[in-house]
């Protein structure tokens, strides 16, 4: 699957995106209405390694399939690093900025796989380490890229926002995917491979139930259950 990306990493770790005005308003009113309940939080850090340190990245997608033939907008927060020849992807969140656009999508398995190529083509081909170094022709391969994410997510919205917001419950177990890139120059244009090295990590200790969006959602702030992202 093609989909278009924003090149550029943020420094910081924020989500930059202009505010539309019905969103300016919202906050406007926000500010008044003291003691209105709201969940909104900030994206969890990167872990501290001062012996291979994370750096933090923010990519944004206009039209990610997020099912088959449902394109929504995105932003992914994640931290990256590259350590003894390895590129090491930690995902912290993701928003959808429209909620309507994923009623009833389940994140499935081709959706994480989705995220784990978007994210590493966000670095691909911006240095020389194991996490930068361009996408070579098959057979030859990139370094090994290790997708971590947390085993247990939720999501959360806010009452006088559009979006939604899926972050960990925490990280104390991890899922791990581990895979390999090459481009496919025998197809016009062509196309990057993925190929799966290694599975690993932990399930999500609290729920087998893979992440699946309300048809309708809550018109109130509101903060789901825990659900897996390893099956």
């Amino acid at each position: 699957m093609v989909t278009s990306v924003l090149t550029s990493i943020v420094a910081v770790g924020f989500i930059k995106r202009s505010i539309p005005t019905f969103a300016i308003s919202a906050l406007l009113v926000l500010a008044v209405l003291v003691g209105t309940p709201s969940i909104v939080q900030s994206q969890p850090p990167c872990p501290n390694d001062p012996a291979c340190p994370w750096t933090p990245a923010v990519l944004s997608i206009n039209a990610f399939e997020v099912a088959p033939g449902r394109l929504c907008d995105i932003t992914i927060a994640y931290c990256y690093r590259s350590c003894n020849g390895k590129c090491e992807i930690l995902f912290r969140e993701w928003k959808f900025y429209d909620r309507t656009c994923i009623q009833g999508v389940v994140l499935d398995q081709a959706f994480y796989v989705s995220l784990f190529k978007a994210s590493a083509i966000h670095l691909m081909g911006t240095g020389s380490d194991a996490c930068s170094q361009a996408i070579p022709p098959c057979p030859s391969s990139t370094p090994i890229f290790s997708f971590i994410r947390a085993s247990c997510v939720k999501w959360t919205i806010d009452s006088l926002l559009p979006d939604v917001i899926v972050r960990p419950c925490g990280f104390s177990a991890l899922c791990t995917r581990e895979y390999t890139f090459c481009y496919d120059n025998s197809t016009t244009p062509p196309k990057v491979v993925m190929n799966l090295v290694a599975i690993g990590g932990n399930n999500c200790p609290t729920s087998s139930t893979p992440l699946t969006f309300p048809t309708f959602f809550p018109t109130t702030t509101y903060e789901s259950p825990c659900y897996t992202t390893c099956y």
